[in-house]
């Protein structure tokens, strides 16, 4: 629980109290978004660990209420823009609150008092890594990933009189503080940051920057697999000369006495990311239809560590992995929900990105879609299906998404319906 909460809790009391519910219509994702839930409570039925708590249903019931809630409100177009922009401005806000800190400890060598911490990171040592009182510096990275989309998309919609440059200015503490998380979630940042900045609309000759994005990307996400999988304590490098191959060679090689010879030596070990997600899948494997139990993968970490599978620091660890974490935990119950959920959710976001194409809504469907993508690549890493900005970028994702439909529908029935994304005849 974190402070925020306190926003979701209040809206959905002054919700319910003012008579919303009779306003909650069912659409098609709902139903995956109820197989998820179901899938992952019915996978306590019946489990062999018993160390899981009231906690852990509790988290799963109340993200989806807060999803419910803020996808009903965002059939208004004016609350899901305004649901948009705070999405945004937090994320500028937030992250010019880190740059400064950022500066102030440069300068001064102010203690962080909770806007930072130091901590050991693998190949960099002891760094100062930001979390601006986020659990920890992955989920604000996770934070940051859905807001540069959403600020970087905003840029389509600016209003009249601002400059979009002063908007990409805006981006650019949010690009420092994501980079000071020194989090794996600076993968998905990339990703979100580069479907948002619309890339389609370069033109041909700067088509090199786009490939020059995508390549820098793939190469990220390369490196950043391996510094997760692998640690090397020490490399070293011998030089030196052999005898020449006893066996007959290619008549182009320049036979000589001797031959070069380079020798490498690495010292290595796994990392417990690596670790952590090969206990995953093992578990899975060991019990897959139902898993362990939601909530219950920290007793499977804790005989990892009674074995020396894993140190004292990952003791109790979560998989650090969305599909993997789930899997294991719920089994197939909850892993193929999970995976329909995913499909589905990239498949109608890509749907209302194509059909708001040339519309004032446009912005919004890329900001979403940037930013799903983000946190889908940040999923290899932390479970961003307990992170409550997911369930808020779905929520104002289908409330467009539904939007456009009522449109089409309005369109083929004969009446105006204005632009694609317009408000809806329900007024929450």
């Amino acid at each position: 629980m974190q402070w925020s909460d306190i926003i979701f809790l209040g809206l959905l009391g002054s919700f319910v109290v003012s008579g919303g519910v009779r306003q909650v219509r069912i659409i098609a994702v709902d139903y995956l978004v109820s197989a998820y839930v179901a899938g992952s409570l019915l996978s306590l039925i019946g489990a062999q660990e018993n160390v899981a708590d009231g906690i852990h249903i509790a988290k799963l019931v109340y993200l989806a209420l807060a999803y419910v809630l803020i996808r009903t409100l965002c059939f208004n177009d004016d609350l899901r823009r305004q649901a948009a922009w705070g999405i945004a401005g937090g994320a500028v806000l937030l992250s010019l609150l880190g740059t400064g800190y950022l500066l102030a400890y440069v300068l001064f060598r102010i203690p962080a008092h909770g806007l930072g911490v130091q901590s050991s990171v693998p190949y960099l040592g002891q760094v100062l890594r930001l979390d601006l009182h986020f659990y920890t510096p992955e989920l604000l990275g996770c934070y940051l990933t859905v807001g540069v989309a959403f600020a970087l998309a905003l840029r389509m919609a600016a209003p009249a009189g601002l400059n979009p440059k002063w908007l990409t200015l805006a981006v650019l503490p949010i690009v420092v503080t994501e980079a000071f998380t020194f989090s794996h979630s600076l993968v998905g940042f990339a990703v979100a940051a580069l479907i948002a900045s619309r890339p389609r609309m370069m033109s041909v000759g700067q088509m090199w920057l786009r490939r020059s994005l995508v390549t820098l990307s793939v190469l990220l996400f390369a490196g950043m697999l391996f510094v997760s999988t692998f640690y090397i304590h020490e490399m070293s490098i011998e030089s030196r000369k052999v005898p020449h191959p006893i066996d007959p060679v290619d008549s182009h090689v320049l036979q000589t006495d001797e031959w070069p010879h380079v020798a490498i030596d690495a010292t290595y070990s796994y990392l417990h990311y690596h670790v952590l997600k090969v206990l995953a899948w093992e578990t899975f494997l060991e019990h897959p239809f139902r898993g362990v139990g939601l909530g219950n993968f920290p007793s499977v970490s804790e005989r990892a560590y009674q074995e020396g599978r894993l140190s004292r620091s990952c003791r109790g660890c979560e998989p650090h992995n969305t599909l993997l974490g789930q899997l294991a935990e719920t089994g197939l119950l909850g892993g193929l929900p999970l995976i329909v959920l995913w499909t589905w959710l990239f498949t109608d976001g890509w749907k209302t990105l194509k059909t708001s194409q040339g519309t004032q809504s446009e912005w919004l469907a890329r900001a979403c879609l940037g930013g799903l993508a983000g946190l889908f690549v940040n999923g290899l890493y932390t479970d961003v299906m307990h992170f409550r900005f997911l369930w808020v970028d779905i929520a104002v994702l289908h409330g467009l998404a539904q939007s456009v439909r009522w449109a089409q529908a309005r369109q083929g029935c004969g009446e105006p319906a204005g632009y694609v994304g317009s408000q809806s005849p329900t007024t929450v």
